[in-house]
């Protein structure tokens, strides 16, 4: 009789434990609709129900979506709100990964009942600054592993009865270091807490000796996003896009495409460079034009996002959107188009989780070289002779210029044209720092080797510098602001017509001599 109550205890304990996990993965999928997300990515539901059984994980995160997530959305049905003591530890390898993962807790912590004391260290440079987030003992404690150490040693915080440690290590190599730290760490930890480690690459499971039992393994292949082939994206300044839009225009020759955007004006402004250009382009806002478009009587045609919904993608060749959409239009509208997302650096979060929603992998690409967009020029230039041009028209415009251009300057003659041609892309910001340059005339330096050497030093157009004044020992350069600390870094000690010079900002009183 003993032994069926016994059996009995074991099974209500198991059912009670198997409807516990079942509520608590419905409480998540509604944390993650409210959160505006269409589904768990495949490494959380994998991870997620593993974290709840109370059990230690590793974790491949290559290649993965979702995988902040995947211990933040378990953390909130796990941990209970308003206790005396930290409850969980998340440790990450580098600054940036702490802020990464506060912004990504309180985004899924908004949408629960439940309202968590979340704690942030490592991520100020002064540690008396976060002393404030310390003073209510966080339900949750999130920090780089050198910042928590440095405050269990001052006694500002207290791990002892810490019952989930989440390891989030960002960088692909092992760091000794790192597992150095993890190991400081837990050793303060008075009882065995659950701990769930995630790693960009596996290596042998015998590395992993912080853990104390056998831990659960998932590898890659068990949760690898399939990549999206067709489509790219290219991390750029907002004042650079226009020219990154001409230059993929150009070197791909862009015929029946799309360009997106967010507002009326730069439509008009890249609707008036890429006509310049020598393309086709029309607006949405014409009469006819997707029946002029569906015919192929129009290159490019330039949109905004609200206009877009009502246009058929069916027989685009390319999709451009200049600015980064916020609806699910790679998960409902994008078949088998090319597609290029030119996105800025602070939003390259929002991009990642526009990715996660849709369950895909996007490849980053670098920035088109400008020697590719004009050998792109010169084929449509070229096409357009074959196929469009009357040779009559061509032969008495060549007879001209050999009659008043020197045969050793008609290839410069070719070249100024090209160049004005394709015009040039202006910037969306006029902001400019001046640079100090020491060297000048007395080394027959001109402004013209001065706008050679900026310009293919930081990999800009000639047109993006702005003034230049070469004095006799020394000149001033004006470029863009957010280009300056770096010219400053490449160029400074730099050998440059027979000797080394020094590029540094501009003193006012140096301004003051021009």
């Amino acid at each position: 009789m003993f032994m069926v109550r016994y059996l009995v205890s074991i099974w209500d304990g198991i059912v009670l434990q198997k409807n516990s996990i079942e509520t608590a993965d419905n409480d998540i999928n509604i944390i993650v609709k409210k959160a505006g997300y269409q589904k768990l990515t495949p490494v959380q539901q994998k991870v997620i129900p593993t974290m709840l059984q109370g059990k230690d994980l590793i974790v491949e995160t290559k290649n993965s979506r979702g995988k902040t997530a995947a211990f933040i959305l378990p953390l909130i049905q796990q941990i209970n709100s308003g206790s005396s003591e930290i409850q969980a530890l998340i440790i990450t390898s580098d600054s940036w990964g702490v802020k990464k993962v506060e912004k990504q807790f309180r985004l899924f912590a908004a949408q629960s009942s439940s309202s968590h004391i979340i704690g942030v260290v490592g991520y100020e440079k002064n540690i008396k600054k976060e002393l404030h987030h310390l003073k209510q003992t966080p339900d949750i404690l999130i920090g780089t592993s050198h910042r928590i150490i440095d405050h269990i040693r001052r006694e500002n915080i207290n791990i002892t009865s810490t019952g989930t440690v989440i390891i989030h290590q960002i960088t692909p190599r092992e760091d000794e270091e790192f597992t150095r730290d993890i190991q400081y760490i837990l050793s303060k930890i008075g009882k065995k807490p659950q701990i769930v480690y995630f790693t960009p690459q596996l290596i042998e499971e015998e590395s992993f000796d912080v853990f104390s039992r056998k831990p659960q393994i998932i590898s890659l292949s068990a949760h690898q996003i399939p990549r999206k082939e067709n489509c790219y994206y290219l991390v750029a300044d907002q004042e650079e896009k226009v020219k990154i839009v001409l230059d993929l225009a150009l070197q791909n020759s862009f015929t029946r495409s799309f360009i997106v955007c967010r507002s009326s004006g730069e439509v008009s402004l890249l609707t008036g460079i890429l006509q310049n250009s020598g393309f086709r382009c029309a607006t949405v806002f014409e009469k006819d034009i997707e029946t002029r478009f569906h015919s192929g009587n129009v290159d490019l045609l330039i949109t905004t996002f609200e206009q877009m919904e009502h246009l058929q993608f069916n027989s685009a060749g390319h999709i451009i959107f200049f600015d980064l959409p916020e609806g699910e239009i790679l998960c409902s509208r994008l078949q088998n188009q090319t597609v290029a997302f030119l996105i800025t650096c602070d939003e390259t979060s929002q991009f990642n989780r526009l990715q996660e929603r849709c369950n895909m992998s996007i490849q980053k690409e670098e920035k088109p070289e400008r020697k590719n967009a004009l050998k792109g020029a010169i084929e449509r230039n070229l096409k357009k002779i074959k196929e469009e041009e009357d040779p009559e028209e061509l032969n008495y415009y060549k007879k001209i210029i050999r009659q008043h251009v020197p045969l050793t300057l008609r290839a410069y003659f070719t070249a100024f044209l090209l160049k004005q041609s394709l015009g040039s892309a202006p910037v969306l910001s006029g902001d400019f720092k001046t640079l100090f340059v020491s060297i000048g005339k007395n080394r027959r330096v001109f402004p013209k080797d001065l706008v050679r050497l900026f310009s293919q030093t930081l990999d800009i157009d000639r047109s993006a510098i702005g003034g230049i004044k070469v004095m006799d020992n020394y000149s001033f350069v004006d470029i863009p602001e957010s280009e300056a600390d770096k010219a400053i870094s490449l160029l400074d000690g730099k050998d440059f017509h027979g000797r080394k010079i020094t590029v540094n900002h501009a003193r006012k009183k140096e301004n003051d001599r021009r």
